[in-house]
C-alpha cells in the first residue's frame, strides 16, 4: 500500500513539475549500469498541461570499457506519457537505439525497457533531485 501511494505521488510530482518548469529524469541502463541517462523534458507543443513531455537526451558510457579510451556518448531524446494508476510510458531514441519503458517512477529492481531491435536492457530511472 505505502509503495502504491509513493508511486503516485512520484506520478503527480512529474506531471505538476511539467507545468512550472522542466522535468529533469536521471538513471543508469545496461547490464552492468554502464550508461548513464539525463534527460529534461518540457510539456510538447500543443499539449495540455499534464500531458506529453518531451525533450533532449543523452546517454554517456561510464564502464571502464570505453572504446577509444575516451567516454562514448549519444544524444537523441525522450518522451514522457502520464498514464493511469502513477504509470508512464516513456520512450527513449537515440542513434539507432529505440527504446521504451512502460510503468512507474522510479524504476524499481527488475524494470526494464524494450527496444524495437528486441534487446532488453535494465533501466534505472528517476526524478533528478
Amino acid at each position: 500500500m505505502r509503495r502504491r501511494v509513493l508511486t503516485a505521488a512520484c506520478a503527480v510530482m512529474v506531471v505538476a513539475a511539467a507545468r512550472a518548469e522542466p522535468v529533469r529524469l536521471v538513471g543508469r541502463t545496461g547490464f552492468l549500469g554502464e550508461w548513464a541517462i539525463a534527460a529534461s523534458l518540457d510539456p510538447a507543443a500543443g499539449q495540455a498541461p499534464g500531458g506529453l513531455l518531451k525533450g533532449p537526451l543523452t546517454l554517456k558510457h561510464t564502464g571502464m570499457c570505453s572504446p577509444g579510451g575516451g567516454a562514448e556518448e549519444k544524444n537523441g531524446e525522450m518522451t514522457l506519457t502520464p498514464g493511469r494508476g502513477g504509470r508512464v510510458a516513456v520512450r527513449l531514441r537515440a542513434g539507432d537505439q529505440d527504446c521504451s519503458f512502460d510503468g512507474a517512477l522510479p524504476t524499481g529492481p527488475g524494470s526494464a525497457m524494450r527496444c524495437t531491435d528486441g534487446s532488453v536492457y535494465p533501466l534505472d530511472l528517476k526524478r533528478a533531485p
